[in-house]
């Protein structure tokens, strides 16, 4: 339970973390993460929400690699 919990807290505060940031692709690599959270808990309607976001913010800024 405590990796869980641990995986839980270091999405959430990436994605707070990267929210203020100037770098789109950081937040949009930090809501990836908090994707595979909600994906990995079963909750597939946030999970599609933060992968098709980031996804779309990484489209627009034309780096290939970090789509990856």
């Amino acid at each position: 339970m405590d990796e869980h919990i641990r995986a839980r807290d270091h999405a959430l505060s990436s994605y707070e973390r990267s929210e203020s940031s100037e770098d789109p692709i950081l937040h949009a690599r930090a809501r990836a993460v908090l994707g595979r959270y909600y994906a990995k808990t079963g909750d597939a309607d946030l999970a599609l929400h933060h992968y098709t976001d980031a996804l779309a913010t990484m489209s627009e800024a034309g780096d290939p690699l970090a789509l990856v």
